[in-house]
């Protein structure tokens, strides 16, 4: 049974056209991933779907209420406890185990059997039994240990981080467990180990989910069905994000080998027509050119041979961003000392005699469970944390940080950490970017 219905939709961005026609189902407890080039129009296309934004033509039908998890998902209410946010979420289990309790005061009170009352009491306990009501501490906890919050139940949400906040945003969407999941970069923020309990807990997971994500393994995992948007058209794949590569390599191969033949006989036509539109082959001429005009020329790139489509479909795929990043000039040796390095927030020590030495043209990565203090790490190496112990940059070294939430951010604040190299404030788990 088809939950979600699309049909010709069509959408624009600051006056140009972002992709027309796009026409697809989600069917009941799929699974499927979103996949595309930034600035596709990924993220416009979930708003439309969920009622957000609306299209500039066509039509959806959605028959399931969602449950929408965006990139930056907006702040709770900060003076509540993570727990109290988390179960708030279940508001209707709430209201149900109130109704249920002063049933039961009801009826311990009543001088008689009331049929009414048993009843009414009788339908107050199926209801509260058909949502998981009495499960539903132990769910919550579940979900809680699983993204890394188990720690943080009884911290307001005030005081959170913002990659806390966004899990605290995934873990009440998934205690609500709609009948649609729509996930929005859902990986940012995760460690590994919560990334692999999500992997886990999407895949048995009873409803649909549509997600977008530039993991690969991510959507390995979870997805099988891939909708692939990129260059204003939508096209479907059966399987996860390897099979969808596969297919779309063969898709390639074929449209490459069907616009060669096309260019080759629309050249056979014109060369024919040129030669005999005015001679005794006149009338045969005329023929041809009613055929030519029927055929449509392939696009340009297409009329390339077999081995140049190749070629430029592997540079393609192995063509990264191009940065020039320029120094003050040659470092030392020792880019970076630390030793006896201790943060503490009050009178808990967060990190405790931490020594190590990078040395020049050496590449670092910082992994830790979520919560474990790499952000304050990185943050007391350029003395945005008070720390006690040394920290020592080596010559010539001018640092530059990179933060998850963007604070440092704006072109001149990007452009000026491309000048002078980037600390990186997260690294989850190894990541094999699709790179479209």
């Amino acid at each position: 049974m088809s939950i979600l219905t699309v049909e010709a939709l069509s959408a624009d961005a600051a006056g140009e056209s972002l992709w027309r026609d796009l026409s697809f189902r989600l069917e009941a407890g799929e699974k499927a991933g979103l996949v595309g080039p930034n600035g596709s129009g990924k993220t416009t296309l979930l708003k439309i779907l969920l009622g957000e934004l609306a299209p500039t033509g066509g039509k959806v039908q959605l028959t399931v209420r969602p449950g929408y998890l965006p990139q930056e998902p907006a702040p709770g209410e900060e003076a509540a406890t993570v727990w109290e946010s988390l179960l708030s979420e279940r508001s209707d289990i709430l209201a149900l185990r109130t109704a249920l309790r002063a049933a039961e005061e009801a009826l311990a009170s009543a001088e008689r059997e009331e049929p009414a009352l048993l009843t009414c009491y009788d339908a107050l306990t199926a209801r509260y039994e058909a949502k998981s009501g009495y499960a539903l501490e132990a769910d919550a906890r579940r979900i809680l240990a699983g993204l890394g919050l188990a720690g943080a139940q009884e911290e307001k949400c005030g005081a959170l981080s913002g990659g806390q906040r966004t899990r605290l945003a995934l873990a009440r969407l998934l205690l609500r467990a709609p009948e649609l999941l729509v996930l929005d970069e859902p990986t940012n923020h995760l460690d590994m180990e919560a990334l692999e309990w999500l992997e886990n807990f999407l895949t048995a997971y009873r409803g649909a989910v549509l997600v977008v994500s530039h993991d690969r393994y991510f959507l390995d995992r979870v997805a099988r069905r891939v909708f692939w948007l990129e260059h204003g058209a939508l096209r479907l794949y059966g399987g996860n994000y390897s099979a969808a590569l596969l297919q779309r390599a063969l898709e390639k191969k074929t449209e490459a080998r069907e616009a060669e033949q096309t260019a080759r006989k629309i050249a056979g036509l014109e060369e024919y027509i040129r030669r005999h539109g005015a001679g005794i082959k006149a009338r045969q001429a005329r023929g041809r050119a009613g055929q030519l005009a029927r055929l449509t020329p392939p696009p340009a790139p297409a009329l390339e041979k077999k081995t140049e489509a190749r070629e430029a479909e592997q540079t393609a795929r192995k063509k990264k961003p191009r940065f020039q990043l320029t120094g003050g000039g040659r470092t030392g040796e020792i880019v970076l000392t630390v030793s006896g390095l201790t943060v503490s927030y009050g009178p808990r020590p967060v990190l405790r005699d931490i020594d190590f030495t990078l040395r020049r043209g050496e590449k670092a990565a910082l992994l830790g469970a979520n919560g474990v203090g790499k952000t304050t790490f990185l943050r007391a190496l350029l003395g945005a944390t008070p720390y006690s112990g040394r920290i020592e940059f080596g010559a010539n070294v001018r640092p530059a940080y990179y933060s998850q939430e963007y604070e440092e951010g704006g072109a001149e604040g990007t452009a000026d950490c491309v000048k002078k190299g980037v600390v990186g404030a997260r690294i989850a788990r190894p990541q094999n970017k699709i790179g479209v």
